[in-house]
């Protein structure tokens, strides 16, 4: 008797798991306490927007060119 309320146990904490992994913050409910704002991360891709678009173009590639392998 006790094997089968562990295993009834592991299962309920088994399945409790995959719907939470299934949907980790919670979205589908505004009121969740899961829920998670994703402003910072508009913010920073705001950020590098900003940024990137402040540098200058240029015209002879990276700096570091990336070393290929030849043959």
């Amino acid at each position: 008797m006790f094997c089968l309320g562990v295993i009834a146990f592991n299962l309920t904490i088994l399945l409790r798991l995959i719907l939470d992994i299934d949907n980790p913050f919670s979205f589908a409910d505004p009121n969740s306490i899961e829920f998670v704002s994703l402003k910072v991360l508009h913010d920073a891709c705001c950020r590098i927007d900003t940024l990137q678009q402040s540098l200058p173009a240029s015209q002879d590639g990276p700096d570091h060119p990336v070393a290929t392998s030849s043959p």
